[in-house]
């Protein structure tokens, strides 16, 4: 089974800061799964600084997230009800026809219409 890409990376990520001979580095965040790297923040950030930009981040990841699910269910709702009122059209079509052949052969055969 193949496995899913994350659809919003943020929302499954980690933050680290390596330190060299003492010296730190800077913070890179990175998928969990994949270990991608999604962006870089400077060294001199403390870490609560990072945490508050990353949740910042996720935030608003998740709302855009959640706004384009919205906007395709939307569409696919108005495009589900302009399907479904052409074939109401077209089945109310096919029973007038219908109706109007059975008329028809009936008045052939000499039979009496119910």
């Amino acid at each position: 089974m193949a496995e899913r890409k994350e659809l919003i990376p943020l929302q499954h990520s980690n933050v680290t800061q390596l330190t060299h001979k003492g010296e730190k580095r800077d913070w890179i965040v990175k998928t969990n799964q994949t270990d991608q790297e999604l962006f870089i923040l400077p060294k001199h950030f403390t870490e609560a600084d990072v945490f508050k930009i990353l949740e910042f981040a996720r935030k608003f990841e998740i709302e855009a997230f959640n706004i384009g699910i919205n906007f395709e269910k939307d569409k696919n709702i108005k495009q589900n009800k302009e399907k479904h009122e052409q074939y109401i059209k077209q089945i109310k079509i096919a029973r007038d026809e219908n109706k109007r052949l059975a008329s028809k052969l009936m008045k052939l055969i000499g039979a009496k219409e119910e």
